[in-house]
This record gives structure tokens, C-alpha cells and sequence, in this order.
């Protein structure tokens, strides 16, 4: 039964204190056969469904059980709404909109007047602008009906802010699709995509750079339209970074003019978004700026702390790379490992998925296989946008691979290698530095010689360098930044990167 199945994964979600209030909530409505049927998922939610089949019938639910289920449902979803406690706009607008209707109904058309005018008061700044139009067409309505002698000068006003806001709801429209669609081919990867999809990408960016000028953009879409710009500066070709942080810089600017700024959550994803950045080009000046605003808003906010935390953690490893100090290393990874343990299913995925990256790759230059196999695992969990899942479980294949390398599992790398090609085929004929790297993997697998194993190493620096130096973009989409100090370790006979670099600061 397809919603008794839907009903155990509603209840599977049910915290230890929902599980009490909803109980009180079933005695309040006066709901028996649902409160009983609930108590039986909950007991057997760890047993087999046979057990909770043989419960449901020896409490006689089975005779009716569809209704049952189907009104425990109701039950479950009506509770959640009562009990939400965010001040999500949408839902206070619509509560306001529906009092105020009800209010019409009885002739309170003053109070419904208020009402009505505050939900524009509340809207027409943000992107729920249709909400603004129910609002004022229906002040149109009530204002009409009490058939005064300025009617017609009220409709010319109506009709007036109607249009006005019809052409804000176009650009914020057009702005949206840009957005989706921009965030939608970058996410493909920009090695992946056809002529077709460059010629749209070029023209995303130079209609979102119109559109960036227009300051009536409600500030989310503003931050994402402005985030979209400064990754396509960053990571298409021609690329020029220093728009690319123009680009960051301004939704910052921005979002500091708003009352509270630090209680905004646009200054967190704004603010993320730069630092990793940041990351990219390496710029440690920048984490030193960013981290003493990050501090300023820990002090400010009533955010949770673990967010703030969540990203000094993630400057922290950046650091750890830039500097290569690894007596900083050991504790920033150690904190990262912690902080993954404690809050993965509490944080944004994209905070898990690149404070796990970079403690692999930490892991790794020292040569801490443990540790890397423990970050990966943990990036094996962290569920990403849709789009871009199978490109992400794929550099995590490689990601495996390379450790199993490190600890002499050659066969173990051949016999993965035949999968990955049949199920990333399509992936890895356009993902260019991705193919080089699970190439030379595969190769050194095979290898029967140190001597032909130094000539691998050299093929894919030289292709790699090559590329880089033809499309410098493709450098943001590998995934493994310290790749190279690998392949120069090897070449030169150290077993870590950390030795190799340790090696190379004693000859200067």
C-alpha cells in the first residue's frame, strides 16, 4: 500500500518532541485509529513491515485501513503547518490576504483596508510580487464597491501600479530564467557543454550584466544574479577575475546597506560564495578581510553559530593549503572531522562538501590514507543539486582511485576503471583534466616499470599544462587542486607531497 509507505517515511522524519506533541494533537482532535496507528510505526520502525501488517490488524485497523492511513496523513500535515515557527513571508502575506477577504465578507472594509495596504507594504520591495497585485486588486475591489466620486480616478491608480508591477514581475521573471539557466550549464561542468550551450552561456552573461545595473531587483534575486555573473567571469572564457570579484564585492556592498545586514541570510550565501572564490585564486588577504567581517557578524547575530563556524573552519583549511603548514593542518582537519560528525544534517550540503574537499586533500599531501578514506566517505553522503550528482559521484570515483593507488591496489584501480568508463563515458570525453587524471591512474595501474611510470607522469603534466594554458578557465573545474605537487612529488621520488615540498624549501 503506496500510502502507508508515504506515512512511514512522514513519521520517519518526526523529531523525539514532535512525537509527543502530535500525540496530544491526535487527543485533541479526537483522532483514535490514527493516534494508534502512528504509535505502531513508531514501534515498528525498526522492525519488519510483516510485524507492523500482524499489529494493524490485531488493533482492528486493518477493516478500514486506507481511510485510516490516508486521514493520519491529513493529521500529520496539518500539525506541521500549525506548528511552524519561522516567519515565512509568503505564508504570513497569505494568512493576511485571507483575513482580510474574510473581513470584506463582513463589511469591516476599513480593517480589511489596513490589512490589505500593510501586505503591499510587506511585498512590493521582495520577489513575491504577484502577492502585491492580489493585494492591490483587491483594495481596487473594496474601494469600488463603496461607489464614491473619484471611481474613475481610482481606477486610473489601479491601473497605473498594476502595470508598474506587471514590469517588475517581467524582469524579475527574465532574471530568474537567466539564473536557472546560467546555474543549470555551469553545473554541467564547463568542459561538458556543446557550441550551442557557450553561445547561450556568453549571451546569460551579457544580459545578466543589463539586468545587474537595475536596483529595484529585490536583494535575493539581486545576490543571485550577481553570484551568477561572478562565476561566469571566474570560469568562462574570457576570463577576468578581477570582475569576477567586482562582481562578489557588490552584492556585499549591497547587502551591508540593509538594516540588521548580518541577520540577512543573503550576507551568509553572499559572503560564501566569495570565499570560495577567494579559494580559487589563492588570495589570502582576502580570507584575512572576510574572516574579521565574519567575526564582527558572529558577535551581531542571531544566526546559528554554526554556520559562522562552518565557514571560519573552511577559511581555516584554505589556509592550511595556501601555507602548506601542517601543524595547523592537523587541527583544522581534526576540527573539520568533528564539525562533519556534529552538524552534516544541520548545514547547507555545499558547507559538508567543500570542508570535506579540502580535508581530503589535505589527508593526502601529508599521505594520512585513514583520514582521506574518512572525508571521502563523508563526501559520498552529502546529497548535491540533481544536476551535477553524476559529475560529483564521478570525480569521487577517481578521488577513491587515487587513494587505492597510494596503497599499491593496482588490480583493484583496473577492475574499477572498466566501471567507471561504462557509467561516466559520456562525462569523461568532455571533461578534459577529469579524463587526464583517471587516465594516468589507470596507466600507473598497469605500469610495469618505474621508468614507465615517470613517462606516464610526464604525458599528463605536459597535456595538463597544456590545457591550462589554452582555456586558463578549466583550471576553476578540476577538482584536486594540489594534482600537480602529486605528479611533480612522484616524478621526483618523494612518496608525499609533503616531502617533496618539505625537500624543495631545504634546497632554497
Amino acid at each position: 500500500m503506496k500510502q502507508l509507505e508515504r506515512l512511514q517515511n512522514l513519521v520517519e522524519k518526526f523529531t523525539q518532541k514532535e512525537i509527543t506533541q502530535f500525540k496530544r494533537y491526535c487527543d485533541y482532535k479526537r483522532r483514535k485509529k490514527p493516534l494508534t496507528l502512528f504509535n505502531l510505526i513508531i514501534k515498528h520502525s525498526e522492525n519488519p513491515p510483516e510485524q507492523l501488517q500482524i499489529d494493524i490488524k490485531r488493533k482492528k485497523l486493518h477493516a478500514n485501513l486506507r481511510y485510516t492511513v490516508n486521514l493520519t496523513i491529513d493529521l500529520i500535515m496539518s500539525f506541521w503547518d500549525d506548528k511552524i515557527e519561522n516567519n515565512d513571508q509568503i505564508r504570513k502575506v497569505n494568512r493576511m490576504i485571507n483575513q482580510a477577504q474574510i473581513l470584506m465578507t463582513k463589511g469591516l472594509l476599513k480593517e480589511a483596508d489596513k490589512l490589505l495596504e500593510k501586505v503591499i507594504e510587506i511585498t512590493e520591495n521582495t520577489i513575491n510580487l504577484e502577492q502585491t497585485l492580489l493585494a492591490s486588486r483587491l483594495i481596487h475591489e473594496l474601494k469600488s464597491s463603496l461607489r464614491t466620486a473619484n471611481n474613475f480616478q481610482l481606477s486610473e491608480d489601479f491601473v497605473g501600479y498594476q502595470s508598474k508591477i506587471i514590469e517588475r514581475i517581467q524582469t524579475l521573471t527574465e532574471t530568474r530564467i537567466l539564473y536557472i539557466h546560467g546555474i543549470s550549464l555551469i553545473g554541467r561542468g564547463m568542459e561538458t557543454l556543446n557550441a550551442d550551450e557557450v553561445k547561450k552561456l556568453s549571451a546569460i552573461r551579457d544580459r545578466g550584466k543589463d539586468l545587474f545595473e537595475n536596483q529595484d531587483l529585490p536583494i535575493s534575486i539581486f545576490v543571485k544574479l550577481g553570484n551568477l555573473l561572478a562565476i561566469l567571469y571566474a570560469r568562462f572564457s574570457p576570463v577576468d577575475l578581477e570582475l569576477s570579484k567586482f562582481y562578489y564585492l557588490s552584492n556585499l556592498k549591497r547587502i551591508k546597506k540593509l538594516e540588521d545586514c548580518y541577520n540577512q541570510k543573503y550576507y551568509y550565501s553572499a559572503i560564501f560564495a566569495y570565499m570560495l572564490f577567494l579559494g580559487d585564486i589563492k588570495s589570502k588577504e582576502g580570507f584575512d578581510t572576510i574572516r574579521a567581517d565574519l567575526l564582527i557578524a558572529k558577535s551581531k547575530t542571531k544566526t546559528k553559530d554554526i554556520v559562522i563556524i562552518g565557514f571560519l573552519q573552511i577559511m581555516e583549511l584554505y589556509s592550511c593549503l595556501l601555507e602548506y603548514d601542517f601543524q595547523k593542518a592537523d587541527e583544522a582537519t581534526n576540527k573539520a572531522k568533528k564539525f562533519i560528525v556534529a552538524h552534516s544534517n544541520k548545514v547547507n550540503p555545499s558547507i559538508i562538501q567543500n570542508m570535506g574537499l579540502l580535508s581530503f586533500e589535505l589527508a593526502m599531501i601529508k599521505g594520512d590514507l585513514d583520514l582521506a578514506d574518512f572525508f571521502l566517505k563523508q563526501l559520498n553522503e552529502v546529497t548535491v543539486y540533481q544536476k551535477v550528482m553524476k559529475m560529483y559521484k564521478l570525480k569521487l570515483r577517481i578521488l577513491f582511485l587515487m587513494v587505492q593507488y597510494e596503497r599499491n591496489n593496482h588490480e583493484l584501480i583496473l577492475n574499477q576503471a572498466e566501471s567507471i568508463r561504462r557509467l561516466y563515458s559520456a562525462l569523461l570525453k568532455k571533461s578534459i583534466g577529469v579524463h587526464l587524471f583517471f587516465k594516468l591512474l589507470v596507466q600507473l595501474s598497469s605500469a610495469v616499470s618505474e621508468k614507465e611510470k615517470k613517462s606516464f607522469f610526464t604525458q599528463f603534466q605536459q597535456k595538463l599544462n597544456a590545457i591550462f594554458e589554452q582555456y586558463p578557465e578549466h583550471r576553476f573545474e578540476f577538482f584536486f587542486d594540489t594534482i600537480e605537487d602529486w605528479v611533480a612529488a612522484k616524478l621526483n621520488g618523494y612518496k608525499t607531497i609533503l616531502e617533496y615540498k618539505n625537500a624543495k624549501k631545504e634546497m632554497t
